[in-house]
């Protein structure tokens, strides 16, 4: 049935675009590299079962089997070490449960143990399964639902742009599994056709459009430039050409070289037009890449009003970090508070694998940014003042690729710091974010501040009943 085969073959080359080009944005980067793996493997799955249901012998439908659950089996285990990497959720148990189950039924696959090929409804072949192919059901499905629960545990938990995009990647995925399954109720001999095939695609629609829209794995970055430097080139070489034209026309008969004196204006009036364009061009990408139009007097003031209403430094940290998302984008950011009682600063913002869950004050650059107790930014520091910043702390900005730290500063006591990476657009921080961070982390130290002190006086009692209970037993006590 060939409108069903090309219909995976289609997908296999959706599904092989979408993977090479995740790979060449990012091919250092585990997220990048775990969901190439997926896509790879749903690829030679859609492609191996379009070539086994049109093959017209046994012994190529058999290899073409073989192939296409070849690329299921990888396909499960790369999709739930994505959804581990992509969550930030340390998933090794169930990764290598699912590892111990997958290798043995790769093995019998390809020993010719997991199932058979025989023609089955208007389909050349089709799976016959034999006993192991039960097992591999049972796999597929339950490492599939793990994966997709746990997307949704995260979506239902998440806000804002990271919600949009587990959103995304959840629906998608849900639609192209769910139209995978139902590949199998033919497998087990109920005559029915495997429509679902058909909607396969969407997920490569869905997570590109995640991908876009909502930055997931920051390759709206590439496509942003493209666009940029695209519309750049376009309307400076159309001007070029429209002034190179009419140039000719002007001061032809009154110059020797017509042609050459009129691209030589050409070319000028292009040179000094292409920097205020481009920015022109840049502010007006960024509207729909970024979404950068951010009135910051305005956030200050919902921060502001919003902070004081807040008493846990969950709240606290939750509506810095998204103030910052909005305001200058940054590829990373966390913010860490000193621990209750210890010497120790714990990360209260999500994990991330660039930086560590826990600092600790021993360390020299933390001890040299509470000495120094001002932001830094190198991309703002003039000349002279670099000499006065602890080279242990551009040391480590430099090794963790920070663009910015920012210490919260109480009477001399440095009760936590916010790090942030470079901008995901490229560009640096400007004065006005330098201003609109500062502000922020003052507000956020002060409020910090507060709950401590609430916190304090709130325990109090108890320490004094603690003392007297202890003073009345010792006098009762000789």
């Amino acid at each position: 049935m060939n409108v069903f085969s090309d219909s995976l073959i289609v997908s296999a080359f959706l599904s092989l675009s979408l993977a090479f080009f995740v790979l060449a944005q990012g091919v250092q980067k585990r997220l990048n590299r775990s969901w190439f793996l997926a896509c790879l493997g749903g690829s030679v799955w859609c492609f191996g079962l379009g070539m086994c249901v049109r093959s017209t012998d046994v012994a190529h439908a058999i290899l073409w089997q073989k192939i296409f659950y070849s690329g299921v089996i990888v396909l499960a285990v790369a999709f739930l070490h994505f959804v581990g990497i992509f969550l930030n959720r340390s998933f090794h148990k169930a990764i290598w449960s699912a590892l111990a189950v997958a290798v043995p039924l790769m093995m019998l696959n390809w020993m010719g143990r997991l199932a058979l090929v025989a023609p089955a409804g208007p389909f050349n072949f089709y799976t016959v399964p034999l006993p192991p192919f039960y097992v591999y059901t049972v796999f597929f499905f339950v490492v599939i639902c793990y994966s997709q629960w746990q997307l949704f545990l995260s979506c239902r938990a998440a806000s804002g742009k990271r919600r949009n995009q587990i959103l995304y990647v959840l629906v998608g995925m849900l639609i192209s599994f769910s139209g995978g399954a139902t590949t199998f109720p033919l497998i087990f001999g109920w005559n029915v056709f495997p429509f679902g095939i058909f909607v396969i695609p969407v997920y490569v629609l869905s997570v590109s459009y995640a991908i876009v829209r909502h930055q997931l794995m920051d390759i709206n970055v590439i496509i942003r430039k493209t666009a940029i430097y695209s519309l750049v080139t376009g309307l400076l070489a159309g001007l070029y050409f429209a002034m190179a034209f009419t140039s000719a026309r002007l001061i032809a008969g009154r110059s020797a070289s017509p042609s050459f004196l009129s691209s030589g204006i050409a070319a000028a009036v292009i040179a000094f037009l292409f920097h205020p364009l481009r920015v022109r061009i840049q502010r007006f990408v960024d509207r729909f890449f970024l979404q950068e139009t951010v009135n910051r007097e305005r956030k200050l003031l919902e921060l502001s009003n919003e902070i004081l209403r807040q008493k846990s430094p969950e709240a606290l940290t939750d509506l810095l970090m998204r103030l910052i998302e909005e305001a200058v984008h940054p590829t990373v950011a966390a913010l860490y508070f000193r621990k209750a009682g210890g010497k120790d600063y714990e990360r209260v913002t999500p994990p991330s694998e660039e930086l560590d869950q826990d600092i600790s004050e021993s360390l020299p650059w933390v001890a040299a940014l509470g000495a120094y107790g001002q932001p830094v930014l190198p991309s703002h520091l003039p000349q002279e003042v670099f000499p006065e910043v602890p080279v242990s702390l551009l040391e480590e900005m430099s090794r963790r690729h920070l663009a910015g730290v920012f210490p919260l500063i109480s009477s001399g006591e440095l009760l936590g710091f916010l790090l942030l990476g470079e901008k995901r657009s490229d560009d640096v921080y400007s004065n006005e974010d330098l201003l609109l961070l500062q502000n922020a982390v003052n507000q956020t130290t002060v409020a910090y501040e507060r709950y401590l002190l609430n916190k304090g006086l709130q325990e109090a009692p108890q320490t004094l009943q603690k003392m007297a209970s202890s003073f009345v037993h010792e006098i009762k006590t000789p």
